[in-house]
């Protein structure tokens, strides 16, 4: 690489154009123009960099909120799973009884959760007529609803079902 195309010339005792003192003063093809101070420089200003924090703030606080809500549904889920499975449980424990009765029974399971369940007859031969025909079996609606307390906020989960019971009449007979 030859010196002289960098705008630079070097010292030279034989040349009669340049002499000591003079290094500035020497007329050059590539002398550079002054840049101006936006131009030619690497690096960020500071505006750049604060718009850049405050993106990145941004990013990160959306992140965090999304993180945070996956947590809560996640724990929510597994409230409404537990209930559900203590609703079946208590579903099971009343198909398998004899007699059923119309009424409302309540009770807790453990702490959190706790259990209602509503029993209503439902009529087998709706209809406003009258008439002398017995049916073999009665039905009954079964509602269990399970309520728990999750944070600030009374949650519940229900299932329902129906069940027929074989008439007392009936069964003497056969």
């Amino acid at each position: 690489m030859r010196l002289g195309k960098l705008g630079f010339t070097p010292y030279n005792p034989e040349s009669p154009s340049l002499q000591t003192g003079d290094e500035g003063n020497f007329k050059s093809k590539h002398k550079e123009k002054p840049r101006p101070l936006w131009r030619g420089y690497t690096g960020f200003t500071l505006i750049e960099v604060v718009v850049a924090m405050a993106i990145l703030a941004i990013g990160l606080t959306v992140i965090i909120e999304l993180f945070a809500g996956g947590l809560r549904l996640g724990r929510t889920s597994v409230e409404y799973t537990k209930a559900v499975n203590y609703a079946r449980m208590k579903m099971e424990e009343i198909t398998v009884k004899e007699a059923m009765e119309e009424g409302r029974e309540e009770g807790t399971f453990d702490d959190t959760y706790r259990w209602q369940v509503d029993v209503k007859r439902v009529d087998i031969l709706p209809g406003e007529k009258k008439t002398d025909v017995k049916p073999p079996a009665e039905l009954f609606q079964v509602k269990v609803n399970v309520l728990w307390k999750s944070g600030l906020k009374e949650r519940s989960a229900f299932i329902e079902s129906y069940k027929t019971v074989r008439l007392k009449d009936v069964e003497k007979k056969s």
